[in-house]
């Protein structure tokens, strides 16, 4: 019974949790002393807390996180958004040889750098573009040229001496970079009382190398959807659009849970905000999203919570179904660029559509509401 004890409970700030067990206990973070009948004061702030889960009130079982939660009401998005976003430094997105004096070499590669690493400068001037990088090689007239690089959250120098391979006349490195993208997702929310608002409900990553893109600055403005690529099984489809000149906000983070900007416009405050839910009010059942497919705006479409995951270090928390059979007609089920959908259930906003499973399109995940405001 112990190990079924939750290792992580969500409540809302000002209100009381209970285990619904009179024989455990709660030891609260700080100097709060232990409070019989596994009731635990939220009156803390909101955020993250550790507490100690005790039998009898002294005798320590487990340790457990407490997340509490701002009650609060937001606007729903369910609109298109187009995302551009640069990234701080330049991202290596290939390596590649070449023949410099008939040997097949690579400056970039034999220095220690690979696919995946961000330069965020050379000789100390700070990395912003390719084309920077570009001028900077060839001012340099094959000097050694010292990069910083970040790996993950290794942080090295590496030097590379540009050449110039047979047959050419400009100097190379043997690598390839990237210093942005875009694409079209969905708004999840709008949270008047920061702000700010919210997409995606996962990150934006790099085309080629999977990994999440570090922004530096970008934009959230408007899309038009033109077209819809239907999805079938192995075949993921995808909303086709245009971006239009509305500009929704400036990117604050590009996150494992979402991208979020803040507002830069009032049009987001349409209709009546509706409440949020925690984890724990969430259950197996009928549910909607509401999105986006042509330019009539947002809609409401019935899909089905058929599995729910409590642990918020995951992103991939519920399991969503598309019932819809109008949304099906159309789409196939979940396709790209829905991404950020809202999800509701007994009219409260539970959380966002995040991922199609490739192999059956009518379904995917979609990650807690609470998962994204705790990233905000």
């Amino acid at each position: 019974v112990f190990c079924a004890l939750p290792q992580n409970i969500s409540i809302y700030s000002g209100q009381t949790d209970s285990l619904e067990n009179a024989l455990y206990s709660i030891e609260p973070p700080g100097d709060g002393a232990a409070v019989s009948g596994a009731r635990f004061s939220s009156a803390y702030a909101a955020g993250q807390y550790t507490a100690k889960l005790k039998i009898l009130g002294f005798l320590p079982i487990k340790t457990v996180t407490i997340d509490v939660i701002e009650k609060q009401k937001l606007y729903l998005g369910g609109q298109s958004f187009g995302i551009k976003l640069y990234t701080d430094g330049v991202i290596v997105v290939g390596t590649g040889n070449f023949l410099y004096e008939g040997k097949a070499v690579n400056p970039a590669f034999e220095a220690g750098i690979r696919t995946g690493d961000r330069l965020i400068s050379v000789n100390g001037t700070a990395l912003s573009s390719n084309e920077q990088l570009s001028e900077l090689v060839t001012a340099n007239q094959g000097e050694a040229l010292k990069f910083t690089v970040i790996r993950k959250n290794l942080k090295f120098d590496a030097v590379v001496s540009p050449i110039i391979p047979d047959g050419d006349s400009k100097y190379r490195l043997g690598l390839w970079v990237r210093d942005s993208t875009a694409g079209i997702g969905t708004m999840t929310y709008y949270n008047q009382s920061t702000g700010n608002l919210a997409g995606l409900g996962h990150s934006v990553a790099d085309i080629d190398t999977g990994e999440l893109m570090p922004s530096s600055q970008g934009t959230l403005v408007a899309a038009k959807i033109t077209d819809i690529d239907k999805g079938d099984k192995g075949h993921p489809g995808e909303l086709g659009g245009v971006f239009q000149d509305m500009n929704y906000g400036s990117i604050l983070a590009n996150t494992e849970s979402g991208i979020f900007a803040k507002s830069t416009t009032d049009i987001l405050e349409t209709g009546t905000p509706v409440s949020i839910a925690l984890k724990g009010e969430i259950k197996t059942g009928p549910a909607q999203i509401y999105t986006t497919l042509d330019e009539s705006g947002p809609e409401f479409y019935d899909v089905e919570i058929v599995k729910i995951n409590n642990n918020l270090k995951e992103n991939k928390n519920m399991v969503i179904r598309i019932t819809d059979q109008a949304l099906l007609n159309r789409t196939g089920g979940i396709v790209q660029g829905m991404s950020g959908s809202p999800i509701l259930q007994n009219g409260k906003l539970v959380g966002a559509l995040t991922h199609v499973f490739i192999n059956e399109p009518t379904e995917g995940y979609g990650i807690f509401i609470e998962k994204m405001l705790m990233e905000e």
